[in-house]
């Protein structure tokens, strides 16, 4: 607001916005040359409007405007064309086009473009520096969304926090051996919780909508739990769990992680939105998370050593196979667990 009153206050304040605020790719690149949309087929992409790129305009834009984006969304597509003129213009200096980013904003719903686009672009972009990273849903699925993940942390091996939209049979899981922030919507089952607990350093782990057992395909699911190994999330503190309708909290979490034991968990957030009964989470959430001290229930806190009937003061269980607990199924097939 200063620096729209007091012109001598304008560039400061415009260092400051480019140093500190989310910064939108066309906004960068249209500094360096005229940008132009292109009907690329089937789709439309953005092009640059001259390719005759001097050395001094490339220095000025590194130094002015490219050099000092920390958080980045990659708004637009370029043509392979335009794309291989900035290639061209980055690769004699042998750093990245973004030397200070620290955030990277990838939303394929921005175009209807594939991973044949996306890849390349975030490997363009994608640097050293680079901490945290949010890949939203947008037309990307299975293999272009594996593509485009690994070509960013190809790039930027340290990242640690991720904020992401996982297709069905995503294993890019194993390139997040250094997250410890972990944030994902979209699919999630069994397997997905297994290579979850895998991750060396993961501390907070975020499902954003949970996934209904049945809805995901689950047509299995009394198999698939007598199957489910015994998973460990060594490091995990946190677990928050947002449902946007259903209140399908309880029997996720009885499904997900019946066989999941998390020695550190300290908190667990769940919001939803209907009353969920929290006894039932409490008792296994007990007996496999013996530090957690706090259930925040749409923001309502509860503190304190969660106790549960059956385990005595050394911490014995009485039913330690959990064969007491074992549900009876009914005429449908379905446990007590879904009779929410």
């Amino acid at each position: 607001m200063s620096a729209q009153v007091c012109k001598p206050w304008s560039p400061m304040a415009i260092d400051v916005k480019w140093r500190t605020c989310k910064i939108q790719l066309s906004c960068v690149l249209s500094r360096l040359a005229p940008f132009f949309q292109v009907v690329f087929r089937p789709k439309t992409v953005c092009s640059f409007g001259k390719t005759d790129i001097t050395k001094e305009q490339w220095d000025q834009f590194q130094n002015e405007y490219a050099g000092k984006v920390t958080e980045l969304d990659i708004d637009v597509v370029l043509s392979p064309a335009s794309r291989s003129i900035l290639e061209n213009l980055v690769q004699p200096h042998g750093g990245p086009l973004f030397p200070r980013l620290w955030k990277l904003y990838v939303k394929p719903y921005y175009s209807q473009l594939g991973g044949n686009f996306w890849r390349p672009m975030t490997a363009l972009v994608a640097c050293p520096t680079l901490r945290s990273v949010e890949i939203a849903q947008g037309n990307l699925h299975g293999e272009e969304m594996d593509d485009v993940i690994f070509a960013v942390f190809a790039k930027a091996p340290h990242i640690n926090d991720v904020s992401i939209h996982i297709p069905r049979h995503c294993p890019a899981y194993a390139a997040f051996s250094e997250v410890k922030q972990l944030a994902i919507s979209g699919f999630f089952d069994h397997e997905s919780s297994g290579a979850c607990a895998d991750l060396p350093k993961l501390e907070s782990l975020t499902l954003w909508e949970a996934p209904d057992v049945k809805e995901y395909g689950f047509l299995d699911y009394k198999i698939r739990w007598k199957l489910t190994y015994a998973v460990t999330f060594a490091t995990l503190t946190t677990l928050r769990i947002y449902d946007s309708d259903e209140g399908r909290e309880a029997r996720f979490i009885v499904s997900i992680f019946r066989n999941a034991t998390i020695p550190l968990l300290y908190t667990i957030d769940l919001y939803c939105t209907r009353d969920v009964d929290m006894t039932l989470i409490r008792r296994y959430l007990a007996r496999r998370s013996p530090l957690l001290r706090e259930i925040n229930l749409n923001g309502e806190e509860e503190k304190g050593p969660i106790e549960i009937e059956g385990v005595g003061e050394e911490g014995d269980e009485s039913d330690d196979d959990g064969s007491e607990e074992e549900e009876e199924v009914d005429k449908d097939g379905e446990s007590d667990y879904y009779q929410w």
